[in-house]
């Protein structure tokens, strides 16, 4: 399982590279990019939300040890 969540970390950065490619290209289709927006914005959102959960959850347990 760690192998696989680190081959998954290692391709992030390629896939929202790829996305992002879709959304500035003017060459492809509405629903390509609208798909391509939405998926970095509910990501980009999930990945927000985890990083503030994270933190505050680091936050405690400094205070408490």
């Amino acid at each position: 399982m760690d192998r696989a969540t680190r081959q998954l970390q290692q391709n992030l950065t390629a896939a929202i590279d790829r996305l992002g490619a879709i959304v500035a290209d003017d060459k492809e289709t509405s629903a390509n990019h609208i798909t391509a927006a939405r998926t970095l914005l509910d990501y980009g959102l999930k990945f927000t939300e985890f990083n503030d959960v994270l933190k505050e959850l680091e936050e405690v347990e400094d205070n408490v040890l």
